[in-house]
């Protein structure tokens, strides 16, 4: 899943319900970031575990929460920019549901690899439509009818929806349009700033023009035109659009014969033409690969045939592969190369920017694992301790806190030298690490000293046996060079459950002081002190 997508989740869940929250949903799932990156691909299953803990965090149905997201994507967003492209859709309701097919293409001009979900809309009967979402990322269609509701309220529309389930892996949200202007809605101008174009010049009152246009002019100027006459039959098309029925039988033919009508209803499009010409019209071609066309038609005079006009769109790009177009095969007055040049360069531009957030990722990982790691033995250091121990008091999460010292360890370097110490050092490291869990922190916080949170575990009985297997580990031979380093370890263990309020200082400081109560009972033992009333109980000396 795009980064840009995850961001956006993020943002909702922190802005909706706290930034404690959306930091406890990365624990339980122990991810290795407080963040995600807005040029970054994540795993799709790691999205949806995310979506679902936060869920489940929340005692919010998964679905639910998806429609929730679906609405901040429209009312919440800083920028606003989310609804300002639905907003291009049309200048009403109906008319951005219509474009909803054409928004998945119109995103990847700006981000090539974003992968938003695959609309198609079918309309049932007028003001009756159902939208199929088809996403490799379960629940995908709960966030689109998140957003056609908030997108409803946007253009003051009254519309009964209903993510009605799936229908051969096909998300299906049912939409009923019951009024197009039932409440004003919010105010929207094309431009950022707020200014708005202005009056177009119209001819309605003046006496209209007849003017003749040459075969070839006409080629040259609509080069993807149908020319018809009055029963629908095509009589000429234009050179584009004749590459594009290549190998059909299309003169004679009627268009709809050749073409899907998707909008509007042909009943309409005969209505409007009776008037002299239509608005927008949607066309699929339905042979193979079935490409999209939009486009407009008009009536010639004297009731001659009818002069359809018919561009790309949203499929320029793939027209241009399965048709092997040119510039020239586009008028000269058509942005196709400009844009096809834009997304060339945007696409190249967004991989460059892509490779060098990773490297800076790369880079800030780099510097903060080293910032946070011992150098000589690749634990945890004393920083990345004090961040863990105030994040789990922070959270509330249980734990018990040993901090270990060894035993006879200067004696080691006294005779054997500081190489062989370094070596024992490095074979503690990895014991610790063998006996702890995954979730657990070790960290060396001093010379021959080292710290343990065992996280959610706080089972006296079983922090006894861990401790006593640790020392008798550590009591083991380390060979070095053929010559066996002794060492032993003594623990101070305290419970983060017997404080009313833990304190990281004060539960350090208590640990500290049953370790030495180890040391002065004898060494390699551990020893838990009860910090209410400053006891200690002893466990039994290894060996």
């Amino acid at each position: 899943m795009h980064g840009i997508i995850c961001r956006s989740f993020e943002m909702f869940v922190r802005s909706a319900y706290g930034a404690e929250l959306w930091g406890t949903a990365l624990d339980q799932l122990d991810l290795p970031f407080d963040g995600f990156e807005t040029m970054f691909q994540y795993d799709d299953h790691l999205a949806d575990r995310l979506v679902s803990c936060c869920a489940i965090l929340l005692g919010k149905p998964r679905d639910t929460l998806l429609e929730d997201f679906g609405t901040f994507l429209i009312t919440a967003t800083p920028s606003g920019r989310v609804r300002r492209l639905l907003r291009f859709g049309g200048l009403d309701y109906e008319d951005f549901l219509h474009s909803l097919e054409d928004l998945p293409g119109r995103v990847a001009l700006a981000v090539p690899d974003i992968g938003l979900p695959d609309l198609v809309l079918y309309e049932i009967e007028p003001g009756r439509f159902e939208l199929a979402c088809r996403s490799k990322v379960r629940g995908a269609g709960h966030v689109i009818a998140g957003l056609l509701r908030a997108m409803a309220d946007d253009y003051g529309a009254l519309v009964l929806l209903d993510h009605v389930g799936r229908r051969r892996s096909v998300e299906i949200i049912d939409i009923h349009l019951l009024e197009s202007s039932y409440s004003e809605g919010r105010g929207f101008d094309l431009s950022e700033d707020g200014l708005t174009a202005g009056g177009a010049g119209r001819m309605n009152d003046m006496t209209p023009l007849r003017v003749t246009v040459s075969g070839r002019g006409l080629d040259r100027l609509m080069p993807l035109h149908l020319l018809l006459d009055m029963e629908g039959r095509i009589v000429q098309v234009g050179p584009t659009m004749a590459k594009v029925l290549q190998g059909q039988t299309f003169l004679g033919q009627r268009m709809l014969d050749l073409f899907d009508l998707k909008r509007p209803r042909e009943d309409e499009i005969l209505a409007l033409l009776e008037k002299g010409a239509t608005g927008k019209v949607l066309l699929r071609l339905r042979a193979y690969p079935q490409t999209q066309f939009i486009g407009s038609a008009v009536t010639l005079p004297d009731h001659a045939g009818v002069l359809v006009n018919l561009s790309f769109g949203i499929s320029t790009f793939d027209a241009v592969r399965n048709f092997r177009l040119a510039g020239s095969d586009f008028a000269p007055t058509d942005l196709t190369l400009e844009l096809l040049y834009v997304a060339e360069a945007n696409a190249a531009a967004m991989a460059e920017s892509r490779a060098l957030n990773e490297r800076l990722h790369g880079a800030k990982q780099l510097a903060e694992s080293e910032a946070h790691t011992d150098a000589l033995t690749g634990l945890r250091n004393r920083r990345a301790l004090d961040q863990e121990l105030h994040r789990l008091i922070e959270r509330r999460v249980p734990f018990t806190l040993a901090h270990l010292d060894l035993d006879f360890f200067k004696s080691v370097n006294d005779t054997l030298g500081h190489a062989a110490g370094d070596f024992v050092l490095g074979q503690v490291a990895r014991v610790l690490v063998e006996e702890t869990r995954t979730n657990d922190v070790v960290a060396r916080v001093g010379g021959d000293e080292f710290v343990l949170l065992f996280i959610g575990l706080t089972d006296r009985e079983r922090i006894s046996a861990l401790a006593g297997r640790i020392i008798g580990r550590l009591e083991e031979p380390m060979p070095f060079h053929g010559t066996p380093c002794r060492v032993s370890g003594s623990i101070g263990l305290v419970l983060s459950t017997q404080y009313e309020r833990p304190d990281a200082e004060r539960i350090m400081a208590d640990a500290d002081t049953a370790l030495y109560a180890s040391k002065e009972s004898g060494r390699s033992r551990f020893t838990f002190i009860n910090p209410k009333i400053g006891t200690m109980e002893y466990g039994p000396r290894a060996g």
